[in-house]
Formats: C-alpha cells, sequence, structure tokens
C-alpha cells in the first residue's frame, strides 16, 4: 500500500474505505468467489496474504474463462466493478429478522380448574354449636332449637344472629346485676359458621 502511493506513500493504520477496497481488489485477484469477497482481513485473506507474500500460487484456483464481449453500456462497466460493488451491497444490507408468530391452542379438558371464586350465593348458611356441658337449652334468636349436644349444623339466613346457651340445673346468680348469657354471631352467605359456648358448672355440696 505504501509503494502504491496510499497516504502520500505512508501507512496509517486507518482502515478506511481506501484499505478495504484494496482488500476487495486482493481478494478479487486471488480468485475468492462473490460470497467471500468483503474486504475484510480475515483468516482466510491473512493467509492468503502471506502466501502472496511468499509468492506462492493461490490455493483457491480460478477456472479459466473464455474471453467474453463486454457490453460498453453496462452498469458497472467491468466484472471487476460488479464483483466490488456486490461485496458492498451485501455488507449494507439490512440484518433480516424473522418474526414468529405465537399461537396459544386451547385443549379441551374437561376437569379443567375454575379458578374463578365459588358462587356462594346458591349454597346454604348453616350455624354449628357445641357446648362443654350436656343438656343445657340452646335459643337462636330467641327460638329453643334444643338441648346440648347438638350434633348436626343448623341452616340459619345470613348475618348476625344471637345464641344463647342455658344451663337449667345452674344455682341463681350471686351477682345482681345480671351476666349476659349470650353471644352475637355473625354467619357469611354460604357458609357453616362454628361456635362453642363454656358454661360455668356448678359444683354439688357434698352431704355428710
Amino acid at each position: 500500500m505504501g509503494e502504491g502511493g496510499m497516504y502520500n506513500d505512508g501507512v496509517d493504520g486507518n482502515f478506511g474505505p481506501i484499505t478495504e477496497n484494496a482488500v476487495i481488489d486482493f481478494q478479487l485477484d486471488r480468485g475468492f468467489n462473490a460470497a467471500n469477497v468483503d474486504g475484510i482481513v480475515g483468516e482466510g485473506t491473512h493467509n492468503e496474504l502471506m502466501r502472496a507474500l511468499s509468492g506462492k500460487k493461490p490455493i483457491i484456483t480460478i477456472a479459466e474463462q473464455k474471453p467474453q464481449r463486454l457490453d460498453t453500456e453496462e452498469k458497472f462497466g467491468s466484472v471487476i466493478l460488479q464483483a466490488r460493488e456486490t461485496a458492498k451491497e451485501l455488507l449494507n444490507q439490512p440484518p433480516v429478522t424473522t418474526q414468529v408468530k405465537r399461537e396459544t391452542r386451547k385443549l379441551a379438558n374437561n376437569d379443567e380448574v375454575n379458578l374463578l371464586p365459588p358462587d356462594l350465593t346458591k349454597r346454604k348458611t348453616f350455624l354449628k354449636l357445641s357446648c362443654n356441658l350436656e343438656g343445657a337449652n340452646v335459643f337462636i334468636d330467641g327460638s329453643l332449637i334444643g338441648q346440648t349436644p347438638i350434633p348436626k349444623k343448623f341452616p340459619v339466613t345470613p348475618g348476625w344472629h344471637r345464641v344463647r346457651v342455658v344451663d337449667p340445673d345452674a344455682p341463681p346468680p350471686k351477682f345482681a346485676m345480671s351476666i349476659p348469657d349470650y353471644q352475637d354471631i355473625y354467619v357469611p352467605q354460604g357458609r357453616t359458621q362454628k361456635i362453642r359456648i363454656n358454661l360455668a358448672i356448678a359444683e354439688q355440696e357434698s352431704t355428710d
């Protein structure tokens, strides 16, 4: 390159357009095909350059072609210019991007899990009562429903309910102020609300 007069017989280390054209000319002279004529000093170009400096013939054999008459009105003027233009076009081509369409298929599954919350409006509402004392009277909203133990859950309407459990054998209260013997509880729609009431067990007086 220096002997050819590039950069005023000097080498500046800049790989610019002039250097690229020189590499393309070298690749064409050494028989590189159009796909390998890229103006880049890669491994193949470097090896061929070492062979050229050693005076060796190119590894790539150039098929002998019969001389063809060139059209004077040809677009690029010569075969060399066409090959050079083809290499530049390959370098300037935008990268090819492939768009992959994602398609979600829904399989028929009868056991598909329903992630929506359950519809509780169609379910019944119950109250389940337990007590530490047997034989106590159980009142719900002032109505006697039975005595403990009550094994089954009792159907109620959603909302607040007053539950009262009374021991019929309990002694009269010793305090002047009455102590509430009921409990208010809220039962949600479609749920079974459990409640446990513990009563004070009266101590039986021992007889001598």
